[in-house]
C-alpha cells in the first residue's frame, strides 16, 4: 500500500500539471483497491471509495472516507424511513421504527466517534486506540442490524425496505474491520522499519471516552461508603433524601457531564422505568445492597414493549457503574422479552448487583461491559446481546420457566467473523432455582446462538446437573447457526460440566490455556486503563458458592435467584426468540432484540 504518498511537480505547462493529476488520480485509485482487498464486500468499498477518495492515497483519509459516506448513507435512511413511517398503520411497525430511531442515532455517533479517532492516536498506543474503533464499529453494525430485526414480526413490506436502505452501510461498516487490520498492518510496519515513528496528530479524549473515575481524587470510590457521602443525588423511598424516585435523581445529571455523578439509592423498593440517556456519561448508582436498593418493572412484549423497550433500568451514559444494586422485570415466563437491565453504554462495571427476571433478564447490548459478584437469574435466553461483556464470580440461575419452554442461559449476537463481540462466563456458577431443580422434565441449555458468527464462553465455572447432556441448542430448525458460531467450555467443574455428550457442531471448540487467556478483561476488554481504577478486582478468584435460593416468596436476604413472578400454569412460547420446546429446537423465530 502506498501510505501518504504526495507528489509535486514543476508547473512548467498546462500538459505537464494534467499529467501530474491523472498519476494522482491513479495512485489515488490504486490505494483505494489496495485498502479495499482484504474487505468482506470489497466492490462496495471500491465503488463507493472511488468517488470520494479523489486524489488522496492516505489509508487513515480512505477508511475516514468509508466512514462518512456509511454516515451519510445512515442519515439518508432515516429520512426514508420517515416517509415509510407515514405509510404504515400496523403498531408493530411503528414500534420497529422507534427502535430504528434509538439504535441509528447511536449509529451514527459511533461511526462519528471512529471517524474522529482516525486522526488522534499514536504509535504508543496504536492497538488501543485501534482497538477502540473496533469497538465502536461493533456498536454501529449490531444498531443497524437490530433496525432490521425490529421489523421481523411486522406486516407489510417495511422491513424489507429497511434492509435494502441499511444494506450499503451495513457492508461499509463491516468492512470497516478488515480496512482497520491492514492499517494496523502498515502502521506497524513503517513503525518496525523506522520510516515514520512521529507521533500523528493527537488531541485530548472526550469525556465520555475516559471514565472520569480514573481521576485521583476518585479513586477510593467504592471503598466502603465512600461513594455514598459523596453522593450527589440522594433517593429514599421514605422521603429522607432529596428524591423520592430514582427517575427524578437522573433529572438532576447535567448533560455531558465530564465528571463522576453519583446518584444513591437508600434501602427501599423503586417501581418505575429509569432510562439514563447518552448524554449522561460517568453516572454511578449505587444502592445499600443488591436486595435492599431495587428497582423493579413489568413491561414486556406481551405488554405492548419492545424488548429495548421493555427495560427496568436501560443504560447508554458512557462509564456507567453499578454498585449494591437490585434491577427486576416481574412479567410473568410467558410474557415474552422483559429486560431488567440493559447496558448500551461503553467501559460499563457491574458489581454486586442483582438483575431478576424470566426472558431476556439482562441484555448487553453493546460495548464493553464488565460483571464481577453478581447475581442473574432467568429463563431463556437471559443472559444475552452483543457486547463484549464478561462475567466474572457471578451466580448464574435458571428459573422455573412457563410450561412448554426449556431454558437458556446466553444467547449472543455476533454476524460476521471480524466482529470483537461475545459473552465469557468466567469462574462463575450456575445452578438451578429450587423450583427448577424439583422438576427435572423441563430442560435448560448453555444456551444457543442467536447470529450467524455468535462467540460464548463459559470457562473456569462451577455447572450443576440441570444442564442437558447435550450442553447447547439451536436457534432456529432453519437458522440453526451452528457452523462458524464458536462456542467453548473449558476448564469447567461439577455433574453438568461433562462434556462427553456435548453436540459435536463444527461451532464448539477446544481450546488450549493460550486461547483461554485472550479472554480476561486484560486481553478481551483491554480492561486495564478503565478497571484498576474503579477498585473491583478483576482477576477471577474462582466460582463463588450457590447462594441457597428460596422455593417461593421473592428475593433472599441475600444470594440466590428470587421466585417471584413464579411461571404461569399454561404459558407457551414467547414471541421473540421462540421458546423451544422441552430438550428440542426453538419453534418460532425472531431475535432477542
Amino acid at each position: 500500500m502506498v501510505v501518504g504518498v504526495v507528489y509535486t511537480h514543476v508547473n512548467s505547462g498546462d500538459s505537464e500539471a494534467e499529467e501530474g493529476k491523472k498519476d494522482q488520480i491513479k495512485e489515488s485509485r490504486k490505494a483505494v483497491k489496495s485498502i479495499c482487498q482484504p474487505t468482506q464486500y470489497r466492490e462496495t468499498c471500491e465503488k463507493n471509495l472511488m468517488p470520494v477518495a479523489k486524489n488522496d492515497t492516505d489509508p487513515k483519509d480512505l477508511i475516514k472516507a468509508g466512514f462518512d459516506f456509511a454516515m451519510q448513507h445512515i442519515h439518508e435512511t432515516v429520512k426514508q424511513s420517515k416517509l415509510l413511517q407515514e405509510a404504515e398503520k400496523d403498531p408493530r411497525t411503528a414500534s420497529a421504527f422507534k427502535v430504528c430511531k434509538n439504535v441509528l442515532r447511536r449509529a451514527l455517533k459511533d461511526l462519528q466517534r471512529s471517524f474522529d479517532r482516525m486522526t488522534d492516536f499514536d504509535f504508543e498506543d496504536l492497538d488501543d486506540r485501534l482497538f477502540d474503533l473496533k469497538v465502536w464499529l461493533s456498536s454501529a453494525s449490531k444498531g443497524q442490524n437490530t433496525c432490521c430485526d425490529a421489523f421481523e414480526k411486522t406486516t407489510g413490506e417495511a422491513g424489507e425496505k429497511m434492509k435494502e436502505l441499511l444494506r450499503i452501510s451495513k457492508e461499509l461498516t463491516i468492512n470497516g474491520f478488515q480496512m482497520i487490520d491492514e492499517l494496523t498492518r502498515v502502521l506497524k510496519d513503517m513503525q518496525i522499519q523506522g520510516t515514520n515513528t512521529r507521533k500523528l496528530l493527537q488531541v485530548p479524549l472526550p469525556p465520555d471516552q475516559t471514565p472520569a473515575w480514573v481521576k485521583p481524587e476518585w479513586k477510593d470510590l467504592l471503598k466502603g461508603d465512600c461513594a455514598k457521602t459523596k453522593a450527589h443525588a440522594i433517593v429514599a423511598a421514605d422521603g429522607s433524601g432529596k428524591f423520592k424516585t430514582v427517575g427524578e435523581a437522573i433529572k438532576s445529571i447535567p448533560p455531558d457531564n465530564p465528571d463522576v455523578y453519583i446518584i444513591y439509592v437508600k434501602t427501599g423498593v423503586y417501581a418505575e422505568n429509569v432510562l439514563i440517556g447518552p448524554n449522561m456519561p460517568n453516572v454511578v448508582l449505587v444502592g445499600d445492597g443488591p436486595t435492599a436498593s431495587k428497582i423493579t418493572g413489568s413491561r414486556s412484549e406481551k405488554c405492548g414493549y419492545n424488548t429495548l423497550q421493555s427495560a427496568t433500568v436501560g443504560v447508554e451514559g458512557f462509564n456507567f457503574l453499578a454498585k449494591d444494586m437490585g434491577f427486576e422485570n416481574t412479567a410473568p415466563a410467558d410474557a415474552g422479552p422483559a429486560v431488567a437491565l440493559r447496558i448500551a453504554a461503553d467501559k460499563s462495571v457491574v458489581i454486586n448487583c442483582r438483575m431478576d427476571g424470566f426472558q431476556d433478564t439482562l441484555f448487553a447490548q453493546v460495548y464493553r461491559q464488565f460483571y464481577r459478584d453478581c447475581i442473574v437469574s432467568g429463563t431463556i435466553d437471559f443472559v444475552f446481546g452483543g457486547g463484549i461483556a464478561i462475567f466474572q464470580n457471578c451466580q448464574i440461575y435458571a428459573r422455573k420457566p412457563a410450561v412448554g419452554q426449556a431454558n437458556m442461559i446466553l444467547a449472543q449476537n455476533r454476524e460476521f467473523k471480524d466482529d470483537i463481540s461475545g459473552i465469557v462466563l468466567d469462574s462463575c456458577s450456575l445452578g438451578p432455582q429450587p423450583d427448577l431443580a424439583a422438576d427435572p422434565v423441563i430442560q435448560s441449555f448453555l444456551g444457543r446462538p442467536w447470529k450467524p458468527f455468535s462467540r460464548m464462553i463459559v470457562m473456569n465455572s462451577q455447572i450443576e446437573g440441570f444442564i442437558n447432556a447435550s450442553g447447547w441448542d439451536i436457534w432456529l430448525p432453519n437458522q440453526p447457526n451452528t457452523q462458524d458460531s464458536y462456542i467453548v467450555e473449558y476448564n469447567n467443574k461439577g455433574p453438568g460440566a461433562d462434556v462427553s455428550k456435548r453436540v459435536t457442531w463444527p461451532s464448539i471448540k477446544k481450546i488450549a490455556g493460550d486461547e483461554a487467556n485472550t479472554y480476561t478483561t486484560t486481553a478481551f476488554l483491554k480492561g486495564d486503563t478503565w478497571i484498576p481504577a474503579t477498585g473491583v478486582p478483576c482477576t477471577a478468584s474462582g466460582p463463588p458458592s450457590l447462594s441457597a435460593a428460596p422455593a417461593g416468596g421473592g428475593a433472599p436476604a441475600s444470594g440466590g435467584a428470587p421466585a417471584s413472578g413464579g411461571a404461569p400454569a399454561s404459558g407457551g412460547a414467547p414471541a421473540s426468540g421462540g421458546a423451544p420446546a422441552s430438550g428440542g429446537s426453538p419453534a418460532s423465530g425472531g431475535s432477542p432484540a
